[in-house]
């Protein structure tokens, strides 16, 4: 009988929180379709199974309303210009996220996450929310702590019970306190072999009336702790434009590496809140590429051949059968940045998913965390990619308990009146090779005007026909001058 297995992939954080997570049953997929094609896999033959437990067991232990123009848009089209610095692996310049903050400890002790703790819980808690909504047989890739940024960015605008879902949807308890975090995370410095790049904006419509505590409520804050920058665009008139100058922004945001992103604003877009999230990172033991060949991945919908990395005898912090999962732990360069790779366990029949909801999520990474380093004598990973679109969002935050804001009934009034979201969209791309791998994912939060709210219709007025003018004193009444035009002369 053949032996199907599948993988998580975690890309975590040394102080528990998740960057970019995501679970893959059968490798790559693109544009959001499922493909045959590429995840981890166990030793392949009866004789490498047995050599591996072997040696495993030998070494276990284990202000009044007023119109929205630029002038009222902080640094309009400047906040938020990421700083030049490093290489990506195509050559672009991989930037800093923000312009603070403090070095990065690079030699291996876990930095100290005391003044990330409330990020860490908002974006591992509401990341266990999603992962427990994901179908078990499918291929996925998200970007938890970019879906908290964005939605933070409404958070800022929202008031009553919008606030209180999506701060409870957060699980945000001392919102100073998460704010604060957010703010020392994204002016954090990251080394040139492993970084990450947080960048968000805010695409405003031109014809749009902000509330009077705007500036003070959402604008400011929005700079402030999640160095957003701000664009006055048509959506009405020019809704293809703005798609336009959106999908640049993103390409630029991610380095390059989601040059394609597709928009979802239309002319009825009156507001559209975006983050990105950009990670790139250089192996610690990277692979070479003639130990690159072709091997089986025994995947949930049959075999596939995929292109395996291999690697041997190098130390790595090693779990076997934790409540039914084997893991490592793969380091970058920096050793505070890792990928988990998670598999059943020899013998186990249940999936990974399953297993690792059982074996307590959190728990389970802390287990890794302490974990003792093993010389793992094979190792072998997949060259994979995943370019995954997460349909159906806004449907799955709903039944996460996010409805208010998606009514009549939202109050974004700290932003403008009478705003609802129409629609949040994500996408996610990942590319894992030799050298290291990249990682970027878009959110893109849509709002409208509610239907108690209609769009005024542009006014139009020439004086291009016979007409009345009058001069007159308005505060005293008194017409000083009167006439009546009928022809004019060019």
């Amino acid at each position: 009988m053949k032996k199907y297995i599948s993988i998580i992939l975690l890309a975590t954080l040394s102080t528990g929180l998740i960057a970019c997570g995501g679970a893959a049953a059968n490798g790559t997929a693109t544009n959001g379709t499922v493909a045959n094609g590429q995840a981890a896999n166990e030793p392949g033959t009866p004789e490498e199974a047995a050599t591996e437990e072997k040696n495993a067991d030998n070494q276990e232990d284990l202000q009044p309303e007023k119109d929205f123009g630029p002038e009222d848009i902080p640094d309009a089209d400047t906040g938020n210009d990421m700083a030049e610095g490093g290489d990506s692996k195509d050559g672009e310049s991989a930037n800093e996220a923000g312009s603070g903050g403090e070095d990065m400890n690079t030699e291996g002790p876990a930095i100290d996450g005391t003044g990330t703790a409330s990020l860490k819980q908002s974006v591992n808690s509401f990341n266990w929310k999603l992962f427990e909504t994901l179908d078990e047989k499918g291929n996925h890739f998200y970007s938890p702590y970019g879906l908290v940024s964005a939605l933070a960015l409404a958070d800022l605008a929202a008031k009553g019970d919008t606030k209180a879902e999506l701060e409870e949807l957060l699980s945000v308890s001392d919102l100073q306190a998460f704010e604060s975090a957010s703010e020392a995370y994204t002016d954090r410095k990251w080394e040139d072999s492993a970084k990450l790049k947080n960048a968000s904006s805010i695409w405003l419509d031109k014809s749009l009336k902000q509330s009077g505590g705007a500036k003070e409520n959402f604008s400011d804050p929005a700079v402030k702790y999640f160095k957003g920058d701000f664009h006055s665009v048509d959506f009405r008139n020019n809704a293809e434009g703005a798609k336009q100058d959106i999908s640049e922004w993103v390409n630029k945001a991610t380095e390059g590496f989601i040059p394609d992103y597709a928009p979802g604003v239309n002319s009825d877009t009156v507001a559209d809140l975006l983050n990105a999230v950009y990670f790139y990172g250089e192996w610690d033991y990277p692979f070479k590429g003639e130990d690159t060949f072709k091997e089986t991945f025994h995947g949930l919908k049959g075999d596939s051949e995929i292109d395996m990395m291999h690697n041997d005898h190098i130390d790595l912090r090693y779990i076997k059968d934790y409540k039914g999962i084997s893991a490592i732990a793969y380091p970058y360069k920096d050793r505070n940045i890792e990928m988990d790779f998670l598999i059943p366990a020899e013998g186990q029949g249940k999936g990974i998913k399953e297993l690792l909801l059982e074996a307590g999520k959190d728990e389970f990474f802390d287990a890794l965390d302490s974990a003792e380093e093993m010389n793992i004598t094979d190792l072998r990973l997949p060259k994979f990619n995943l370019d995954i679109t997460w349909e159906g969002l806004s449907g799955t935050l709903k039944e996460l308990g996010l409805k208010t804001a998606f009514s009549d009934n939202a109050d974004f009034s700290n932003l403008a009146e009478e705003l609802k979201i129409s629609d949040i969209l994500h996408r996610a791309k990942l590319e894992v090779d030799e050298e290291g791998s990249r990682a970027a994912a878009v959110t893109e939060i849509m709002m409208e005007l509610t239907g108690a709210m209609s769009v005024e219709e542009p006014i139009e007025f020439a004086v291009d026909r016979p007409f009345v003018l009058a001069i007159r004193d308005r505060e005293s009444g008194i017409i000083l001058f009167m006439g009546m035009v009928n022809d004019l002369d060019g």
